[in-house]
């Protein structure tokens, strides 16, 4: 039977339509199997992912039990800047109520925009005011983030003991302590933090979140000081130095019968309440008592002496001949 001119075009389309569905069918193949692991690695890098849940910092108490340093809840403003339109706009929003400047913080969207980050720390520890004024913009691609700000209850009372904390590694978001026993004793005080997964939409709008695992509290530690004698210490030495003209001062308190440390002071002194300013001189900060070398003097005297009584046969009541207070070297 000769074919018709309508056949051959039937059978061209007919055959055009099994290539059509072999493709396609070749192509789910190569999507649904071959590159199915690949492929839904990436779609839930698209619509979740792992955020860390800082655990609670523990507690510094002094040796009645008082706290010295303590967790308090708190906010912080962050943003997408995936998500900004433009990095001067939103500046200019934020800045005025966070007490930033404008500039710098475009930039930093604008650099963070140009290395495709979808994180950007605004102001980190907002006051209640603070986060209620942002808050009240809606904007789209502004987010907050439960923390905790550390407080010492005190203000400087044994500042340099205590030391602070702080973000040391830009690169990290958890707090970590940066000197004295927040520093030292870190690992005991920051606790395990958590793991929670939050799953976005496609406008990277968070819709539901599930705790992967819990964050485990630091422990307290309580110290040997005594917040009353290290009162009276810091207003001393205070006193001495400023009385006598002099750069920086340290006091030491020990317990004599078991090295106990009662008070440890130093001057001048800091507020760890309040991070340190640009440009701010480290001296302030630094425990003199513990980091800067001084010559003994006659202090040393005392460990000459419990030397001599421990290793020789001088008694307290052995008389030792000065010469008079001189004498001569050849």
């Amino acid at each position: 039977m000769q074919e018709t001119q309508s056949t051959k075009r039937l059978l061209w389309l007919l055959r055009a339509l099994i290539v059509w569905v072999v493709v396609i069918f070749l192509r789910l193949i190569w999507l649904q199997v071959l590159e199915h692991d690949d492929l839904q690695r990436l779609a839930q890098s698209q619509h979740e992912h792992l955020v860390p849940i800082q655990a609670q910092r523990g507690s510094i108490l002094d040796r009645a039990g008082q706290p010295l340093a303590k967790s308090l809840p708190a906010e912080s403003v962050l943003l997408n800047p995936k998500r900004v339109r433009d990095a001067v706009v939103a500046a200019n929003l934020l800045a005025p109520i966070l007490g930033l400047d404008s500039k710098p913080l475009a930039e930093k969207i604008r650099a963070a925009t140009r290395r495709d980050s979808g994180f950007l720390w605004v102001k980190r520890k907002v006051t209640a005011s603070e986060a209620e004024r942002v808050r009240s913009y809606h904007l789209e691609y502004v987010e907050f983030k439960a923390e905790t700000r550390r407080f010492y209850p005190h203000g400087s009372l044994a500042a340099h003991v205590l030391g602070t904390v702080g973000i040391a590694n830009p690169n990290e978001t958890i707090e970590r302590g940066t000197a004295g026993v927040e520093m030292s004793l870190d690992d005991d005080l920051a606790g395990m933090p958590g793991q929670m997964r939050v799953f976005n939409d496609v406008k990277q709008n968070p819709y539901d979140s599930v705790i992967g695992r819990k964050p485990e509290p630091g422990a307290d530690i309580t110290l040997t000081i005594d917040q009353n004698l290290q009162y009276e210490a810091e207003k001393e030495i205070a006193r001495a130095a400023q009385a006598n003209g002099a750069k920086s001062g340290s006091i030491v308190v020990m317990n004599p019968y078991n090295g106990e440390i009662l008070a440890m002071a130093n001057y001048p002194t800091f507020d760890p309440n309040e991070p340190p300013v640009p440009g701010e001189s480290t001296d302030a900060r630094s425990n003199l008592a513990i980091s800067t070398p001084f010559e003994p003097g006659s202090v040393f005297k005392v460990i000459t002496l419990a030397a001599a009584l421990e290793t020789t046969n001088l008694r307290p009541e052995s008389m030792i001949n000065c010469g008079n207070g001189s004498f001569n070297l050849l």
